[in-house]
């Protein structure tokens, strides 16, 4: 393939995608606020993007219950491993 092909390929799928995110209803209204907010301050436009991929990593997370039941259990078995002064002797 060649350059013109590759060109030709690149912009017909950017079309495809910008006519797909034009369709996304507020999409207009994101575009607004990502080309005033990128003009204003362009630090803050990465911090904001930034924040974005943490919360779409932290919505794909896998979820872990609270109620779980895998903890150990706790015994009162301390006479084996120490002496009547309270200190660890080992072996």
């Amino acid at each position: 393939m060649d350059f013109q092909g590759v060109q030709h390929l690149t912009m017909r799928s950017m079309n495809i995608i910008t006519t797909a995110f034009q369709e996304v209803p507020g999409s207009t209204i994101l575009m607004r606020y990502i080309r005033s907010s990128y003009q204003n301050d362009p630090a803050r436009s990465a911090i904001e993007l930034i924040l974005v991929l943490f919360f779409i990593r932290y919505l794909c997370a896998a979820s872990y219950s609270t109620k779980q039941t895998n903890f150990v259990v706790l015994t009162e078995d301390v006479g084996s491993s120490t002496d009547g002064d309270g200190k660890m002797h080992l072996g």
